[in-house]
């Protein structure tokens, strides 16, 4: 047989690996890709590398004898309900619906299917990470130099269109100053990196973050914290709680064999629990007060209105952005920017696919691994409060977490 590690140990391969992780963190809204200065064609090059991709793992799957018989039969089931979901829903768009869930979906389900039984389960989050990783170090030391005591100045801009068509400044276009947020009375600049967005880049700052606490054996103390402050500087609520959250199922997840270790944890969770309740209470009052809470306030109050028409079937795909506007607040002037994943796609695409969305948590309850427990509740968790349901990499990381339940491998400890 055929051995798997030949396949992903040899240079090509991992550069093909090392390429699609990078392109799908790209085409999150970063700058480069909602950039109106230049076109970097990322969407295409990711769909031409995911082909790669798909190739590579089906020719290793082949080699070491695996049955496909699975995967092909999951996405065939899928494709039948997906064309009866498109002919009642899809009114426009269609070749983004395609994209996202004709190709990507299925596509990402099968590599992860085969990844899993190939015992490379988490190949593609390891590289992410190590990418994620690098872009905190770049965006720490250029956000503190830039925009904290002004050592550097920016030198360029760029037009990005991202709720609002707005310039943002750059420093050589390796890091850009996109959000501010006023806390206490003082405007403070966000870390964003190469993102658009704070929470944009606070999800794949927590994806990774969770990828080296849950799943990744060769845990780094320092890429841990690198990327923990890394979340603290970014001032993103979904942040901030996503690090209490970590804290907690750390805490209380934490194999405790001896006794005294065990009424210390007890005696501890007395403490600590009440006190992260209060730090958090206290952060949310902060951003309770500014314009991002009362803004995301709105949408999820404008979305749900607007779903109620068709709660089923949804609304159609791709439409919130132009017909949920009359449900929004007046106040928001040119902000037509959404902010709920969960939300909008239960306006566009109603209760029918948002089992899809949402199913896998179940799942990971069934499997009883703790790993995949934490991990799904996450991406759940992400996916309410991040404007991601349409993002390659969310979807990957949907596919995901269905294609764990599949693992018979042990949970790393």
């Amino acid at each position: 047989v055929f051995s798997m590690e030949v396949g992903f140990k040899n240079v090509l391969s991992k550069l093909v690996i090392l390429t699609f992780a990078l392109l799908l963190i790209l085409n999150m809204p970063t700058v480069y890709f909602k950039s109106l200065d230049s076109n970097y064609h990322l969407d295409i090059f990711l769909a031409l590398v995911s082909v790669v991709v798909i190739i590579q793992v089906l020719v290793l799957a082949t080699l070491n004898k695996i049955d496909l018989r699975i995967p092909v039969l999951v996405v065939l089931i899928y494709e039948i309900l997906l064309l009866s979901f498109f002919m009642i829903n899809v009114h426009g768009y269609k070749m983004e619906f395609f994209m996202t869930y004709n190709f990507y979906v299925p596509a990402f389900f099968v590599v992860n299917y085969l990844l899993v039984k190939l015992n490379r389960t988490y190949i593609v989050l390891e590289y992410m990470s190590k990418i994620v990783t690098v872009l905190a170090v770049v965006s720490l030391i250029f956000w503190f130099l830039c925009s904290i005591v002004h050592v550097l100045n920016f030198n360029t801009s760029v037009w990005i269109d991202w709720g609002q068509i707005k310039q943002v400044r750059s420093f050589h276009n390796v890091h850009f100053e996109t959000q501010a947020v006023t806390l206490m009375g003082r405007n403070i600049i966000r870390n964003t990196g190469i993102f658009c967005e704070a929470p944009m880049y606070s999800f794949v700052l927590v994806i990774s973050l969770f990828y080296n606490l849950l799943f990744n054996r060769k845990k780094s103390n320092i890429t841990i914290f690198i990327l923990l402050v890394t979340i603290l500087t970014t001032l993103s609520t979904t942040g901030i709680l996503m690090l209490l959250y970590a804290f907690l199922v750390m805490f209380v997840y934490k194999k405790q064999s001896q006794k005294i270790l065990i009424v210390l944890k007890n005696l501890l969770m007395i403490i600590v629990i009440p006190v992260l309740v209060v730090v958090g209470i206290v952060f949310l009052t902060m951003k309770m007060q500014t314009g991002s809470y009362l803004t995301r306030m709105d949408d999820i109050t404008g979305l749900i209105q607007y779903w109620q028409l068709h709660p089923f079937v949804g609304n159609g795909f791709n439409s919130s952005i132009s017909n949920v506007q009359s449900y929004l607040s007046n106040r928001r002037s040119n902000n037509t920017g959404l902010s709920s994943g969960l939300f909008v796609a239960l306006a566009e695409s109603g209760i029918s696919l948002i089992l899809m969305h949402s199913c896998y948590v179940i799942l990971a309850f069934v499997s009883k691994n703790k790993n995949n427990i934490v991990f799904s509740v996450l991406l759940f968790l992400l996916f309410i409060v991040t404007l991601v349901q349409y993002r390659p990499m969310y979807l990957y990381l949907l596919t995901f977490c269905y294609a764990i339940f599949f693992d018979k491998q042990k949970e790393n400890k």
